[in-house]
């Protein structure tokens, strides 16, 4: 097992201990802080595991919407809204790859 630690540039440590080889951490710069989102093994992996955390929740979010779209038009509405300002917001969001150290 290898620990593999990772340091944001604010100072933020962030360790994993796995059997996996990784070079690279995903992270999503939103509001002056960094999120965690996972360790890849490139950097294009990371990347695109950033990318792909940024639009996760507006789908999730989306599919709800749907399910009570003719049972609570209401409902429909008021979720289609706040995904409408959660778009706005995540707009602003940054994906960032940062690259991992091995532990001594």
């Amino acid at each position: 097992m290898t620990k593999y630690i990772v340091t944001t540039p604010a100072g933020d440590k962030y360790t994993r201990t796995s059997d996996r080889t990784y070079t690279h951490a995903a992270f999503i710069l939103a509001d002056g802080h960094f999120t965690f989102c996972g360790m890849s093994s490139s950097m294009e992996l990371a990347q695109k595991n950033a990318k792909r955390s940024i639009s996760w929740g507006i789908s999730a979010a989306k599919q709800d919407a749907r399910a009570v779209r003719h049972s609570n038009p209401q409902r429909y509405a008021e979720i289609m809204e706040a995904i409408k300002q959660a778009e706005i917001r995540i707009s602003t969001w940054t994906p960032v790859v940062i690259k991992v150290e091995v532990a001594a």
